[in-house]
């Protein structure tokens, strides 16, 4: 094989490569993570176990309890109140923002159905 065949198969690889690691990136970035509190009931559907919270009349309340003591500052918080559907509340911050010491205590507090963790992508 000649070497200016070489040249370009080279210059094509390391075009491709960049391109997977900047996809890569950019999709880590874009990714949340959601810690989900559900308050109370609906009217319809399962039967929850005992509240964790059962002193704090938002949802929004426990999360940023949690929030702070786990070292998490910044963050954005939903409400969610409807007659026949649960009263919870999302806390949602950046993947990229969460180090493994406060993923772990997060985890601590997301021990029942109540409180949950999940990704979500932008």
């Amino acid at each position: 094989m000649r070497r200016e065949w070489l040249k370009p198969f080279a210059l094509g690889v390391l075009v491709a490569s960049l391109a997977s690691i900047g996809g890569w990136l950019y999709n880590v970035s874009s990714q949340l993570l959601v810690l989900t509190y559900v308050k109370d009931e609906g009217l319809y559907g399962p039967k929850l176990p005992s509240d964790p919270a059962p002193n704090m009349k938002e949802p929004t309340e426990y999360l940023i309890r949690i929030a702070r003591r786990c070292g998490i500052h910044s963050y954005s918080t939903i409400n969610s109140l409807g007659l026949d559907s649960p009263y919870f509340a999302e806390l949602s911050v950046p993947l990229n923002e969460v180090s493994d010491k406060q993923f772990n205590c997060l985890a601590k507090f997301s021990n029942s159905p109540r409180v949950t963790i999940k990704l979500k992508t932008k």
